[in-house]
């Protein structure tokens, strides 16, 4: 009983949503998928962007772990986090009427024989290069990671020639603390959110005053 009122999504020992039986059945409260189910699941008061992001990868986040509840495996990850990158980075496919080209999952130089993997990459000739961190959510070591790359990034090629941004489908405020995104700037020129404001949103409007 205890574990039916900690998961609304729980009838009996399966789960409603995913149709397939709990695999946190003994620990409940350690069940990622029912935070990601929250914060993934279109809402009306969800601004336009983000809803349109979040139809594009609701149905395959949800398939992802279907497979892994049906299969469980321990370190087995990406349920939620590709889909996502791969979501975000359709969508600002858009831009590519102003000319950007849009990659995803691609190596970036830092220095020479020194590369790092960028979730989603923005290219025009002539114009600064975004590069784009994607989280599920953002805690202090992902954020002193995506901060790393932007600072060496940014010191090598120019603050002008690059732009660094941070996008996370958690709510900010759970995870990380303003004081820390204040004193990551310059080298990351903002971080989003698909689920409170700064909304990624923002984000898109921004990147159209960069490359119109």
């Amino acid at each position: 009983m205890q574990t039916e009122k900690a998961c609304v999504h729980l009838k009996g020992s399966n789960c409603l949503v995913l149709d397939v039986k709990c695999f946190n059945l003994e620990r409940p409260n350690m069940c990622g998928f029912r935070y990601h189910y929250n914060y993934l699941k279109p809402s009306e008061q969800d601004p336009l962007a983000t809803k349109k992001i979040k139809q594009l990868i609701f149905e395959k986040v949800i398939n992802r772990w279907k497979e892994y509840g049906m299969a469980p495996s321990v370190g087995k990850k990406q349920m939620t986090a590709r889909p996502l990158e791969d979501g975000i980075a359709e969508f600002l496919k858009q831009l590519e009427d102003y000319g950007v080209q849009v990659s995803v999952r691609k190596r970036f130089k830092i220095i020479e024989d020194v590369s790092t993997v960028i979730d989603c990459i923005l290219t025009k000739k002539e114009y600064p290069t975004t590069l784009i961190s994607i989280k599920t959510w953002l805690g202090p070591d992902f954020f002193r990671e995506s901060f790393g790359n932007a600072y060496f990034i940014k010191t090598n090629y120019g603050m002008r020639n690059i732009k660094f941004y941070i996008v996370t489908l958690f709510p900010l405020k759970d995870h990380i603390s303003k004081e820390w995104m204040e004193l990551a700037k310059p080298f990351v020129d903002g971080v989003y959110s698909l689920s409170e404001l700064p909304y990624i949103d923002d984000l898109l409007k921004e990147l159209e005053i960069i490359y119109k």
